[in-house]
């Protein structure tokens, strides 16, 4: 007789596979699961799979999983060994297996990142009045190297940043028309951008993708560098964002975005900021990560960019401004969207979304407690900014 199957990848403290005799394909098989020679326990393979019996896997019906103990989630390698009750092995083990996360949270552990060092990663079209407050913000709160991708900009957003030899090292501004991602155009220009960025972003440090309408908060720290530490050994860090209305806004009245608007709502929707040397793909809202998941603030798992239902604002948000005043909302919906080509459905925002980001039930100051940092920032980087402080 010959045992037959396969393990598969560990997640959510869990990890899963497939079992059956060949002499017996009608009948489950008991498994029997040690981790690095300690008996774990045992397991019947009788689970239902859609992927097996069209593979010419018995009916289907011999599918198993195993929770993992805690203990195994600290990031190391551990061998996992399967076997039937004769102690015939399950094909592809005993195997190494590493983890981090149990069924809830991401349990700390002294795999950690390399370096603090983070870099911030944005798409651009036409944010030309916005986008040096934008740096100024982040530089203020710590980060020295930005990549910003100018998508076809017909108002100097890209220009703008390169010809400042202020930003020289500190900023880079890659063109990005629609030759640059003609091969991929369907599905818009931000997901090429971030394909193309992983190839010039380096291996080390840390990575946070952010627009232009997006800014990090932090409420403990004085440093992004400072926070990053706290949750140096997660592959990736999901910030909640708080989404910010109009705040009863009808125009633009030349004041920074970042004090003009107060009033939000929160959002089970999050950023990310990941480490390098564990990244394998890059996506809007949330990352793949090799070997271990990443995490919200409270190390709750994240395995997709909606899993975290209960947004947590404890040491770090990002308020998202979404709508601006009314005016500026109207300019954004004809700018159209960087995640969809230019002809396809919903490229043109409808003013829907309007109206629901501005039923905004908090009224939320924490950003201000960066404004000196902005400012100052502003004067060093951008002196001719009509908000950057005058000296004498």
């Amino acid at each position: 007789m010959t045992l037959r199957g396969q393990l598969g990848k560990v997640q959510r403290g869990r990890v899963g596979g497939w079992g059956m005799r060949s002499d017996r394909p009608g009948r489950p098989v008991e498994l029997f699961a040690w981790a690095n020679g300690r008996f774990l326990g045992r397991v019947l393979a009788d689970r239902h799979r859609s992927d097996l019996a069209p593979n010419g896997i018995g009916d289907g019906h011999h599918a198993f999983e195993i929770q993992l103990p805690p203990e195994l989630a600290d990031g190391r390698a551990h061998e996992l060994r399967i076997t039937d009750c004769d102690g015939q092995p399950l094909p592809g083990t005993p195997q190494e297996i590493s983890s981090t996360d149990c069924d809830r949270r991401v349990l700390p552990t002294d795999s950690i990142a390399p370096t603090d060092d983070v870099v911030m990663l944005g798409i651009a079209k036409n944010e030309a009045p916005y986008i040096e407050e934008w740096v100024a913000h982040h530089y203020g709160i710590g980060f020295r190297r930005f990549v910003v991708y100018d998508n076809d900009s017909t108002d100097g957003t890209g220009a703008r940043l390169a010809r400042n030899p202020r930003l020289k090292g500190l900023v880079e501004v890659v063109p990005w028309p629609l030759a640059a991602y003609q091969d991929q155009a369907t599905i818009g220009p931000q997901q090429p951008a971030y394909r193309h960025a992983m190839g010039r972003l380096g291996g080390e440090g840390w990575v946070a993708v952010m627009d232009i309408d997006e800014f990090l908060v932090l409420k403990q720290d004085a440093s992004v560098q400072a926070m990053l530490r706290r949750y140096r050994d997660l592959a990736a860090l999901a910030i909640h964002w708080k989404v910010f209305g109009a705040s009863g806004l009808a125009d633009d009245d030349g004041r920074l975005v970042t004090e003009r608007f107060h009033h939000a709502h929160p959002s089970d929707m999050v950023k990310t900021i990941a480490r390098l040397d564990l990244l394998e793909q890059m996506y809007v809202h949330h990352h793949i990560t090799r070997d271990r998941v990443g995490a919200s603030e409270l190390r709750h798992p994240l395995y997709d960019p909606h899993a975290l239902k209960q947004p947590s604002y404890r040491a770090v948000q990002i308020n998202h401004y979404f709508t601006k005043s009314r005016q500026e909302w109207e300019e954004k919906r004809y700018r159209g969207r960087s995640d969809r080509p230019a002809d396809a459905p919903g490229f043109v925002r409808d003013n829907g979304q309007f109206h629901r980001a501005d039923e905004s039930i908090e009224y939320d100051r924490e950003i201000d407690h960066h404004a000196a940092t902005t400012r100052a920032a502003l004067a060093l980087l951008f002196p001719d900014h009509p908000q950057a402080p005058r000296g004498g």
